[in-house]
């Protein structure tokens, strides 16, 4: 009998607990999981607390407008999403100084469907020197590639000051402060980061290459190092 009265009450408490329930919303929506992975590390380590950020259109991913939705892995490095609908998804995945910024993954999410991917991330240029709104660095000194110091040589003192400004677009523009070292005052052109604290190539105009090695690259300094006038030449940024 007193089984009987508790199955009783049980009964009634869930019928009670689900009057008015909503139906299930999985049908006008996927659900996208994600695992991130830092590929730096040589063992494909999940990476946990990596932001993830999720726009509609490759725009909105480079400049970082009209976000859809931000997330976060948790320690196993994996997130479950859910409320996205239908339709194609830019993910900008970052943590620290790594990042996805170099190729955004793209994923399809499909309605009443479960979509998986994975990212990996890594350490790179971009992380430090540029932002979807820019980053400016001057340049404060100039050597040789024996670390002579060339920012008085007229050759290259012009070059003191300028001012060269980074987007996460891969477009750049670098400021003539004043005098020409018989080049346009504004350059405007692109740029590819490889790795860090390796090569950055510069496309002035989109057309000319230009190859620097970057090293001793800081959140607020770092060097480029190119060969101009038959030498190696070296150009000191700080932020601004």
């Amino acid at each position: 009998m007193k089984n009987s009265i508790f199955y009783l009450i049980t009964t009634l408490l869930v019928i009670v607990l689900c009057t008015g329930c909503e139906e299930p919303t999985f049908e006008s929506q996927g659900i996208l999981t994600i695992m991130v992975i830092d590929i730096t590390d040589g063992e494909g380590t999940p990476v946990s607390n990596a932001t993830i950020k999720a726009y509609s259109d490759i725009e909105g991913w480079d400049f970082e407008t009209n976000m859809k939705g931000q997330y976060m892995t948790d320690t196993e490095g994996e997130i479950v999403i859910t409320d996205l609908t239908a339709g194609i998804y830019y993910l900008d995945i970052a943590k620290d100084n790594r990042n996805n910024w170099q190729y955004p993954l793209v994923i399809e999410v499909e309605d009443g469907d479960i979509n998986g991917a994975y990212s990996t991330i890594e350490e790179n240029l971009n992380a430090y020197i540029s932002s979807a709104s820019g980053i400016s660095w001057e340049i404060v000194g100039i050597s040789d590639s024996v670390g002579n110091d060339l920012s008085g040589n007229p050759s290259y003192s012009c070059a003191m000051g300028n001012v060269a400004t980074f987007e996460k677009t891969g477009t750049y523009t670098l400021q003539d402060t004043g005098i020409t070292c018989d080049e346009a005052s504004l350059v405007e052109g692109s740029w590819w980061g490889v790795g860090i604290n390796s090569l950055m190539l510069l496309l002035d105009e989109g057309t000319t290459v230009v190859s620097h090695s970057v090293f001793s690259l800081q959140s607020n300094s770092f060097s480029a190092t190119f060969f101009k006038n038959d030498e190696y030449i070296t150009y000191h940024y700080e932020k601004r």
